[in-house]
């Protein structure tokens, strides 16, 4: 399977995971949990678009 889809179904169950998580423990959320998430969320969102830019539009490591 291409890397790029199995990046991209991987952070759809992330995401999934933490609206879950954010829904059924919506009173127990702390500000530690709320960081988690939030780091859970951003940063495989950035490195799929990092991925993106540089290999799959590009065609290259760098980002030719």
């Amino acid at each position: 399977m291409d890397p790029f889809k199995t990046m991209i179904i991987m952070y759809v169950f992330t995401v999934v995971f933490v609206f879950y998580n954010v829904f059924r423990y919506l009173d127990k959320i702390t500000v530690l949990n709320i960081a988690l998430f939030v780091v859970l969320i951003v940063f495989p969102f950035l490195a799929i678009l990092t991925y993106y830019r540089n290999i799959v539009k590009g065609g290259d490591i760098r980002g030719r």
